[in-house]
């Protein structure tokens, strides 16, 4: 054994001295080598590397490939021919086109039998790649169907999530999704942070039951942390039809110039844009681009398959009449908005809302979506201490102000941020005709 363990640590001390004199070579002209050999270093090498008999000894000129390789090769062919106790060492030499394995206990690379070491590998053209394939193919999962993969013995599936929301499922410092892993026997592949179109890989190797429970536990949990996000767009009817702009602004000089109305309501601030102005149907947290191509999606569906029924053809019409505020207590108010009318409007809001509640990407509404045109709103001010408007008297001079009737032409997914369309509008991603 000891004899061996020293074959074995001078091939290795003859590879590192053949590698080295290697990439010194690479960066030499044949002519430097020819003109050496001539001079004798070719002798000097041969006493310093016994085993480079196989190349030294032709008299054609020494290349990248034969030189250094050649002695390499006849190096290890020489040692593992010399026998040692009665044991023969096989040479090692590389496969081209095959994979090497480790054996099946997780150890060497090599197997012995019979005092031979022998290398495992699995050739290109043999049934075992297929198996490998079979096995890479666990990386790339399916969204919604949980399958067995009989090679690795394991069931996987796909779950897609928004890339923002990825770091809720990894909690802080990797703890929620070890938690995940160690409560439903499951591993959780993530995807490349570039790759945002991957779903998160769920696999298991002890049961499907095991793959469903993390899928769901995935799924509420997102579903919560939606709740908790912050609104990015909304479903919105544009109301800024230049004969409701007109009104709304006679309305606003008269509440500025009113002296007997409170100071808290008159401040320029609270008053919405009038080229802003809009009915809200329901509120949306889209976090990438896969939300607002399934809330687009939605919303063409919706409008084609029920909103185009509901109107049968007539045009949505709107009387905007009577003023009302959010709560009970009109001398602390936050929002001030006017009242909207249409036989069709509260049928076709509550459909689009319940749409979008079924894709996740809104709140589902608990009861009939509230018609409002908002005209005043102490947020508009962005201060940090909470605002409030006194408006009982503005209630009661002008409670029954009306803003005339006016034709909606189209639905639109409008977003909080970014530039405004070019009429002055919220800036949208999608737009449909009524």
């Amino acid at each position: 054994m000891r004899a061996l363990i020293s074959v074995y640590r001078s091939v290795r001390l003859t590879a590192r001295a053949l590698v080295k004199r290697a990439i010194t070579c690479s960066c030499t002209h044949n002519s430097a080598i020819k003109r050496r050999m001539s001079e004798g270093s070719a002798s000097q090498r041969s006493k310093e590397l016994p085993y480079s008999k196989s190349c030294t000894s032709q008299k054609e000129p020494i290349s990248k490939a034969c030189g250094i390789q050649g002695e390499i090769t006849s190096a290890l062919q020489e040692v593992s021919e010399t026998p040692i106790q009665g044991v023969n060492i096989a040479a090692r030499e590389p496969v081209q086109g095959a994979q090497y394995i480790k054996d099946e206990d997780g150890g060497s690379e090599k197997s012995i039998e019979k005092g031979k070491y022998e290398p495992k590998c699995i050739d290109n053209d043999q049934p075992e790649a297929d198996k490998i394939s079979e096995s890479i193919s666990e990386s790339v999962p399916e969204i919604g169907v949980i399958k067995f993969n009989p090679v690795s013995k394991k069931w996987s599936t796909g779950v897609v999530i928004p890339k923002e929301m990825r770091r809720y499922v990894i909690g802080a410092k990797g703890r929620r999704k070890r938690k995940l892993e160690e409560e439903t026997d499951c591993r959780l592949i993530f995807p490349s942070r570039r790759k945002k179109m991957r779903p998160i890989n769920i696999v298991s190797s002890k049961s499907q039951e095991c793959v469903e429970l993390c899928r769901d536990r995935i799924e509420s949990l997102i579903v919560e942390t939606r709740k908790r996000a912050s609104y990015t767009h909304f479903v919105s009817l544009p109301m800024n039809h230049p004969d409701i702009q007109a009104a709304f602004t006679r309305f606003v000089e008269a509440v500025q110039n009113d002296e007997e109305l409170s100071d808290s309501c008159r401040e320029l601030a609270f008053f919405q844009q009038a080229k802003k102005l809009h009915l809200t149907i329901v509120m949306l947290s889209l976090l990438d681009d896969d939300d607002m191509q399934l809330a687009t999606e939605c919303l063409e569906r919706v409008v084609s398959d029920n909103v185009r029924k509901i109107l049968d053809g007539k045009p949505l019409e709107v009387e905007v009449k009577g003023l009302q505020c959010m709560n009970d207590n009109p001398t602390k108010v936050r929002v001030l908005y006017a009242k909207a009318f249409s036989e069709k409007l509260d049928e076709l809001m509550n459909t689009v809302a319940d749409a979008m509640g079924d894709t996740g990407l809104a709140p589902r509404r608990a009861k009939t979506v509230k018609i409002h045109l908002t005209l005043m709103n102490t947020r508009y001010l962005w201060k940090k201490r909470k605002e409030r408007m006194d408006v009982e008297k503005l209630l009661e001079k002008y409670g029954d102000f009306d803003f005339g009737r006016v034709v909606i032409p189209s639905v639109h997914i409008s977003s909080l941020m970014g530039p405004k369309d070019e009429d002055g509008y919220y800036s949208h991603i999608a737009k449909f005709t009524l």
